[in-house]
């Protein structure tokens, strides 16, 4: 009797041991909750930044605009000046950013030259004869801080297109450093309110994600060798992490320890197909095949990849048949949520 107590108490806790316990899901749980955090700090960072870039630009510029200041007596004395364009974008609704040209000698004498100034080294090249070369890079320094703000304010602006865009779309070509800033800086403050509508969005839509995975996660229970589980990626160089769910097949599992391995559908998938190929090799050669003969199975060009979404085989394989109903169905609301998620996601993304 109490042998038999004891056999049942052991297979007890074994099973409780199967189940997704604090110690196994509390690290991946910690590590979501921090990526998300700095997520969530991050686009709100970006809302900011949208909603007062005008004062952020001004700054810059002031900073470039000194040196022209100081060099006012030396420009009028070597006849060089500095001159601040911009064009319409070759795509309607959006704008292009402002571009700064080295204008030096004259028409009259026959070697007027106009050069940009995009790039650091031409500006050195350019300028230090003109200012010196420490002159030039300090310049250049400043300049470079400047452009790339510009570029973020135009890419902001490019990222929801509209016919707002005034003086920032001429039809030929407009001169001016301060009225492109003020004009730049309203387009990216109308802009800032839909930025905060897709941002809203997509937080919301991340959260149903979330709750997706763990109800899956949590019917999947208790876990064993080729179950299907379903986890969010945490990259450490991904501004959005976490990533998009994808659903995994657990193809190591230790009952003692509760540990596991797993690998996504797309990978396990290929994985199946080709063990597929090499047991009918076999079959037909009477004898396991050498690496060489399964090398040569291999198409010559690379094959589409296996698609991450479960299938019914791939559901059988894993001796789930009988839960397919409840599996199909989650994998149709997450579906449903993805493409829309992701297109939000990109959208971020470019504004980042």
């Amino acid at each position: 009797m109490c042998k038999n107590s004891e056999r049942r108490n052991l297979k007890v806790s074994r099973v409780r041991r199967n189940v997704r316990d604090k110690d196994l899901a509390g690290p991946f749980i910690q590590r979501l909750a921090e990526v998300t955090e700095r997520r969530d700090t991050t686009l709100l960072s970006l809302l900011d930044q949208m909603a007062f870039v005008h004062s952020e630009l001004e700054s810059l510029a002031r900073k470039v605009l000194a040196y022209e200041g100081g060099w006012a007596q030396r420009r009028s004395t070597d006849g060089w000046s500095l001159m601040w364009t911009w064009r319409a974008s070759l795509k309607e609704g959006r704008v292009s950013c402002i571009e700064v040209y080295l204008s030096k000698g004259s028409k009259i004498s026959g070697d007027f030259q106009r050069v940009s100034l995009r790039a650091h080294e031409d500006r050195l090249l350019h300028l230090s004869d003109l200012i010196g070369r420490k002159a030039a890079k300090s310049f250049s320094k400043d300049l470079e801080c400047f452009l790339q703000a510009a570029r973020r304010a135009v890419r902001w602006v490019n990222a929801f297109p509209g016919d707002d865009l005034g003086i920032l779309s001429p039809k030929s070509k407009a001169v001016g450093l301060e009225r492109w800033i003020k004009a730049i800086a309203e387009a990216c403050e109308r802009r800032s309110s839909m930025a905060a509508g897709e941002v809203e969005r997509f937080l919301k839509m991340d959260e149903e994600l979330n709750h997706l995975v763990f109800e899956f996660n949590e019917a999947r229970q208790p876990v064993r060798f080729r179950s299907i589980i379903c986890r969010r990626e945490c990259p450490e160089l991904d501004l959005l992490s976490p990533a998009e769910p994808r659903y995994r097949v657990v193809e190591y599992f230790d009952r003692r320890t509760g540990r596991r391995s797993s690998r996504d559908v797309s990978s396990y998938k290929q994985r199946l197909k080709n063990q597929k190929q090499r047991e009918r090799l076999s079959i037909q050669l009477g004898r396991d095949p050498l690496p060489d003969e399964i090398a040569a199975l291999q198409p010559s060009r690379p094959s589409r990849k296996p698609s991450p979404w479960l299938t019914d085989e791939l559901i059988s394989h894993c001796h789930l048949g009988k839960h397919s109903g409840s599996i199909n169905n989650h994998q149709k609301r997450m579906a449903a949520i993805l493409e829309e998620w992701g297109s939000v996601r990109a959208l971020l993304r470019a504004l980042l």
